[in-house]
Parts: structure tokens; sequence; C-alpha cells
């Protein structure tokens, strides 16, 4: 089972959205702030991060994310709409920037399309013998 990692402070959005996600078949890691969200990285295929932390912002969660899994898929959903922020969002490593409100199946059709180049379903690798 695919696992995506939910970093957003606003609880009752962060619940909102985990049951939306595990409604569509993934399994969904929880954060509210950036020191819960570190040591989640490592099992997670894929990141939802907000911008605005009690801690820190998304921004350095990204950065995080990006030392750890570089090949992680990264989708920023935040409040922050200004063309600086989604130009920095995408230029950091970011491979979607949302501004909320946001449409959940919009949502989905991204994460699916994104699932689709960070987590295939199986990869056959060639050795030589030689």
């Amino acid at each position: 089972m695919t696992r995506i990692l939910l970093l957003e402070d606003d609880w009752i959005l962060r619940e909102e959205l985990a049951l939306f996600l595990v409604e569509l078949g993934y399994e969904v890691l929880e954060a509210g702030t950036l020191a819960e969200f570190a040591p989640l990285i490592p099992g997670a295929a894929l990141a939802i991060i907000d911008i605005n932390l009690p801690d820190g912002d998304g921004f350095d969660a990204l950065a995080c994310l990006r030392a750890q899994r570089p090949g992680a898929g990264a989708i920023m959903l935040t409040a922050r709409g200004a063309l600086e922020d989604r130009v920095r969002g995408l230029t950091e490593g970011a491979d979607h920037y949302l501004v909320k409100p946001i449409c959940l199946v919009e949502l989905a059709a991204i994460v699916q399309a994104l699932l689709r180049r960070v987590a295939p379903g199986w990869r056959l690798h060639l050795r030589s013998t030689v």
C-alpha cells in the first residue's frame, strides 16, 4: 500500500484530507509540525505539505524531504498563493503547488498522476552475469 505523508497543522483539515486519501486506498502518515514530519519521511512515497506551520514553514519541510528522499513526490498545499511563494515552492523541489481551498477530486488526480512516476508497482532490474 502506498504511503502518503500529510503535513497540515489544522487538525480538522488534516483529518478530512487523511480520511479522503484512506478512502482512495492510500496509507496516510499524519503530522502537524515539522518535528512530527521529519521522522516519518523515510516511509513515504509522496508528501503533501502545508507552508504555515507552528514550528517553521513548509519550505523547510520540503528541503528535509528532498534531502532524505530525493525521488519522493511533493505537493505543496497551502493558503499562500502569491506568485513568489508558488515559484519558490516549485523551484525548491515541489512537483505541484496547490492553493487552498482545493477540490478533492483534483487533489486525487494529482496524487495519482504523481504516484505513477514516483511509486510504480514494480521494477525489473537486470544484472549482468559476465
